[in-house]
């Protein structure tokens, strides 16, 4: 705990990527435990295990570790052990050097630990014992994103237990100390800042971040204001169209002067059209069925366009529409071409509203 407070206040630092669930990491340990004591050589143990880590800042780190160990020798009086035990672990590179972002290439880590170990004897006996541990690690950070790991853990383990080995005053004799070389590849899971290791973070003033909300909640105000004139402008434009397509669809009426043998039929169309749609159709077949009825009657057609556009683009429409007309009556009602007179106006100002002058006049007269 100790060593833990000490870390944090050498590392005045703030991170992201710290929630419970961050920053932890699954290793697979392969090594050899033998006696520090050179007669019980044959005591050598092949260990192999797994071991999880949780680092709670980039400098000091928490370890459960379990280890199960087969004899390497035949002449080993051991069948086999089980280590479970959990380990601190202190980071020198980011304690001293401060932590740069990510895990570096290299570093070298303190460890110090303690846990259970249990030993079952060939002659069929077992023992149970407490165990401290301290090491060091020389760990190789690889990859990209820095998310696997691999490290030389050479470190020295003490049983607690003083009568083991022969009754001797403390545990920490050599006789009661074991060396242990591990060898471990970990890989680091990913966090929530989408890292597989912590992210530093400039600490902001909180004066600054006030100054910051404000703006943020002003400018959410002058969007809510956008988007009503924009909701607005979006219901003006739908009636708007609405009522276009009113005019659009309802039928011209018959327009009739006071010489009863001069008649007028109004054909409409749609903005830059010149084709007659089907509403239109019952205006053009006046004119086409007064023309069968009347063998001496001749038809003048004026086509005109609204103000938008150039000159020539109006011009062009304007003509166009008068002769859309006129071939609809020559192919539909089979009328003479010397009978219709087709004259493209321009744009037009026959009507007040400029969008109503995009028309076709069919003025009819008889000799």
């Amino acid at each position: 705990m100790a060593l833990c407070a000490a870390t944090v206040c050498a590392n005045a630092q703030s991170f992201a990527g710290n929630k419970f669930f961050d920053n932890w990491e699954l290793g697979v340990n392969v090594g050899t435990t033998t006696l520090l004591n050179n007669i019980y050589n044959d005591m050598t143990m092949v260990n192999v295990g797994l071991g999880l880590r949780k680092d709670i800042i980039p400098a000091f780190g928490m370890e459960a570790i379990v280890n199960m160990g087969i004899p390497a020798m035949t002449t080993n009086p051991m069948d086999h052990s089980l280590m479970a035990g959990l380990n601190g672990i202190l980071n020198l590179h980011n304690l001293f050097c401060g932590y740069k972002g990510a895990p570096r290439l290299f570093e070298v880590e303190l460890l110090a630990g303690a846990g259970w170990w249990h030993g079952t004897l060939k002659k069929g006996n077992s023992y149970q014992t407490v165990y401290t541990k301290a090491g060091v690690n020389f760990n190789f950070n690889l990859g990209k994103e820095k998310a696997w790991k691999v490290a030389i853990r050479p470190a020295v383990v003490y049983d607690m237990d003083t009568r083991r080995y022969g009754n001797h005053k403390t545990c920490y004799d050599i006789r009661n100390g074991f060396f242990e070389l591990t060898a471990t590849v970990a890989y680091r899971f990913n966090t929530t800042c989408k890292k597989h290791h912590f992210i530093n973070v400039d600490p902001r003033d909180q004066s600054e971040i006030d100054a910051l909300n404000d703006q943020i909640n002003a400018l959410r105000a002058q969007s809510a204001a956008l988007d009503d004139q924009l909701n607005e402008a979006a219901t003006k434009g739908a009636k708007l169209q609405k009522d276009l397509e009113d005019c659009m669809n309802k039928p011209a009426p018959v327009v009739t002067v006071k010489d009863e043998k001069c008649l007028e039929s109004v054909v409409t169309f749609r903005q830059g059209s010149t084709n007659i749609d089907k509403s239109q159709y019952p205006n053009a077949d006046r004119v086409g069925v007064y023309l069968q009825n009347n063998a001496g009657a001749k038809c003048v057609i004026k086509g005109y366009a609204s103000p938008e556009g150039s000159k020539a683009v109006n011009d062009k429409i304007a003509a166009q529409r008068a002769e859309v007309v006129k071939k609809y009556l020559m192919k539909r009602y089979s009328i003479a071409e010397d009978r219709i007179t087709a004259e493209g106006q321009g744009v037009g100002n026959l009507f007040k509203e400029p969008d109503w002058n995009r028309v076709s006049i069919c003025t009819l007269t008889e000799e």
